[in-house]
């Protein structure tokens, strides 16, 4: 029964989904800056000071922004759509859902690997993730990214 549950939902448009996750991306973009505040002011002060102190201090704040940012993100791709079954809030506002391979919703195993997947190649790639993702989206039969594909998600668009 769940199988045939997954068969009858449709994949979302490949424009409909590069929306809402840009959509999402800007709203990480904003709120990363807003931690990003500290470590900006450890900057600009190790600057006008430099010793070695203030050196070690901007060190320090940014790699625990970084780590603050990272667990934001995570927070966001995988506490959110627990929460909301299934969506972002870019996907809320263009209505739009994470469903499981198998039918119903997506469990926090499967959003766990694809916030991690994604935000790994994201790091470890400089951001050109993103890019090659938009891609994939746009040219793949079922309009899936790569973390889709790993953490076994759809994207599918919600009645309500």
């Amino acid at each position: 029964m769940k199988k045939k549950e997954a068969t009858t939902l449709t994949p979302t448009s490949a424009s409909h989904r590069i929306v809402a996750a840009m959509f999402d991306l800007a709203i990480l973009i904003m709120l990363s800056l807003i931690f990003l505040i500290p470590s900006i002011a450890v900057y600009v002060n190790s600057l006008l000071e430099p010793n070695p102190w203030t050196t070690s201090a901007t060190y320090i704040v940014a790699i625990l922004s970084g780590g603050l940012i990272a667990l934001v993100i995570l927070l966001y791709d995988v506490v959110l759509p627990l929460y909301w079954k299934g969506q972002t809030l870019g996907m809320r506002f263009f209505k739009m859902k994470y469903v499981r391979d198998e039918g119903g919703e997506a469990n926090l195993a499967s959003l766990l690997v694809s916030s991690i997947v994604a935000l790994s190649l994201a790091l470890l790639t400089f951001g050109l993730y993103f890019l090659v993702e938009l891609f994939a989206i746009a040219g793949s039969d079922h309009h899936r990214s790569f973390a889709d594909t790993v953490s076994r998600v759809y994207v599918v668009d919600t009645e309500d």
